[in-house]
């Protein structure tokens, strides 16, 4: 049964990804989170932590991201916000937590990834692993902004990962680091952080254009030496 489905599914990927060879869309997403960022425990030091990230959820909820689609290039970014003064510890934290600062694009044909983070005030752009994900495809299905989606899962280090995936849109795309299934990602719950799908456009969307070749990288092997460097200088305050 379960196989029947997925070689269904593929066809019908496979026959509208055809029809949909040249195309243009963008997708906005709006975040939340399930539950509490930081548990709430007894001791003094939790309680304060707890404390000083007030607000975390509520500005995760805040937050609204773009997946810009022009044929086989995506970028998924946050929409930005203006800076203000004052911004509270929790605020903080909540666009920590959602990747707000986190930019990621993709080149399906080349099978490249390449997403850039904000690592001690300087911006770097990171060679990541192309669809590397394991996924089980299941049959359960609902309905998000009107299209029929199905539920994919995988894994992402510890965290369980959810995927609602919509095969009448075939465009194998989703938020962050997550695509390559028979369709447009229009929900997606990484651990208890979830990104919806509020609008898709397929009129009136910006041109992107990048040679993800020429980009000038550093490895994720190299990126976590400059952040336990960083966290090294943190802590002897330097």
């Amino acid at each position: 049964m379960k196989k029947n489905f997925i070689l269904i599914i593929s066809f019908c990927f496979i026959y509208s990804s055809s029809l949909f060879s040249q195309s243009k869309l963008k997708v906005e997403y709006n975040t939340t989170f399930y539950g509490d960022v930081f548990s709430k425990g007894s001791s003094k030091e939790s309680q304060a932590v707890v404390s000083s990230t007030k607000g975390t959820e509520d500005k995760i909820k805040t937050l609204n991201f773009n997946l810009v689609i022009n044929n086989n290039l995506s970028i998924f970014s946050c929409q930005q916000e203006l800076v203000k003064d004052g911004e509270t510890s929790g605020e903080k934290m909540g666009k920590l937590v959602a990747g707000y600062d986190d930019v990621f694009y993709k080149d399906i044909i080349l099978k490249k990834l390449v997403s850039e983070k904000e690592v001690a005030f300087k911006r770097y752009k990171i060679d990541e692993e192309y669809d590397n994900f394991i996924w089980e495809y299941t049959t359960e299905e609902k309905d998000i902004q009107g299209y029929k989606c199905y539920l994919a899962k995988t894994k992402f280090l510890h965290l369980d990962v959810y995927a609602w995936y919509c095969p009448s849109l075939p465009y194998p795309f989703g938020p962050r680091e997550f695509g390559s299934l028979p369709g447009l990602i229009l929900e997606l719950q990484k651990g208890k952080l979830v990104f919806l799908a509020t609008k898709i456009s397929f009129e009136n969307v910006e041109n992107i254009n990048f040679d993800i070749d020429n980009m000038k990288t550093m490895s994720r092997k190299e990126i976590n030496k400059i952040i336990e460097k960083d966290t090294e200088n943190f802590l002897n305050g330097n």
